[in-house]
């Protein structure tokens, strides 16, 4: 799609046509092209990361589809989310082993995958959202829905830096209200992140919910 809305590639383009399903694509971009990354079964009972970069006309600039992780694990089958930011995209999945786990690794513009095996950015006792994720051009922020046992659902959060390191040694409480707080999404405008949440604080009816955290991870 251009800026105006003009549609530029009516019939679509094949991204990856592996056996068994891909699903929930995630995409960013880092100015000249795109990265785009989703959960992979061709290994069948396992839902692995890859992704696949294109340039400014829809062309691929990978001969196929290359492996973010092959898990041992189950995603969960929650999607997979992507940012750009510190000179290198920042790929985020959900992963199971004896507790949930956040998981990231950053790709550089070319289509190198840098942290192999992925960080452990956090791990989750007995329930997990999908993630969100965004960058301030330095670092990163990931949150995300975790429960304990027979809690609801709270909005947590952790930064991550530029050369893959977890900045925060405990989570960031983004939010803890009644209720669950689930499937957060995260952008930033130049000084402040601003993080958006479904939020059943209010009985029944889910409302949208958010707060701003400042690049400190301060929550505001």
């Amino acid at each position: 799609l251009s800026p105006d809305g003009v549609i530029l590639d009516s019939t679509g383009f094949l991204v990856s046509s592996a056996a068994y399903p891909q699903y929930d694509p995630n995409i960013a971009s880092d100015g000249t092209g795109y990265l785009v990354i989703w959960n992979d079964e061709r290994r069948l009972g396992f839902d692995d990361v890859y992704g696949m970069r294109f340039d400014h006309n829809g062309r691929r600039l990978d001969p196929i589809p290359f492996l973010v992780e092959q898990t041992w694990f189950h995603s969960c089958g929650l999607p997979p989310v992507v940012t750009y930011g510190a000179g290198n995209y920042l790929a985020v999945w959900v992963g199971a082993d004896m507790e949930y786990e956040i998981r990231a690794a950053r790709i550089s513009r070319g289509g190198v995958v840098l942290d192999t095996p992925s960080v452990l950015v956090a791990s989750v006792g007995f329930g997990v959202s999908m993630p969100g994720v965004g960058s301030d051009g330095t670092n990163y922020l990931l949150a995300w829905g975790e429960t304990g046992q027979g809690q609801d659902f709270d909005i947590s959060g952790r930064r991550v830096s530029s050369s893959g390191q977890v900045l925060d040694t405990a989570a960031i409480h983004i939010s803890t209200a009644e209720m669950d707080q689930s499937c957060p999404s995260i952008a930033f405008d130049g000084r402040n992140y601003l993080v958006v949440w479904t939020d059943g604080r209010n009985g029944t009816d889910c409302d949208v919910y958010g707060a701003r955290v400042t690049p400190d991870g301060i929550v505001l």
